[in-house]
């Protein structure tokens, strides 16, 4: 049996939602009641997750069920199949332009930045970028 795109999909907007947050696999797992070993099944699309159980996920991590299907119309099934084979990482949305927001060094940074225990140290750091950019930002 393969690996169904709509499962890669979701298991991404939830590794996706988990890691914005800053949570592990073994928090999130505590939160659903599973294992953390499932949600690294869930979030490789290797286990296909029951409607009761995403609801769990979305509760969990505070997004409603649809946050999990949204970009499914423009979808692009050949990434989706290369993702669920492991062939490569997308990088870029639907339009395939590269997309900085799905590199793992901007999901790095987004950690880094909010997990800084300040406003004001969060100020500087955006500061520092702006004076080390020569455009807008």
């Amino acid at each position: 049996m393969s690996i169904h795109e709509v499962d890669t999909h979701v298991g991404r907007k939830i590794r996706q939602r988990r890691i914005a947050l800053g949570m592990d696999q073994d928090t999130l797992a505590g939160l659903v009641g599973v294992s953390f070993q499932q949600i690294q099944k869930y979030e490789r699309g290797t286990n296909r997750v029951s409607a009761s159980r995403l609801y769990d996920i979305a509760t969990a991590l505070g997004v409603s069920v649809d946050f999990f299907f949204r970009e499914m119309e423009n979808r692009d099934p050949d990434k989706d199949k290369a993702l669920a084979e492991g062939l490569r990482e997308v990088t870029q949305d639907e339009t395939g332009v590269d997309d900085p927001m799905k590199r793992e060094q901007s999901i790095d940074l987004a950690k880094a930045f909010w997990a800084l225990p300040e406003d004001e140290m969060r100020s500087a750091v955006i500061a520092l970028f702006k004076s080390m950019h020569r455009g807008d930002l």
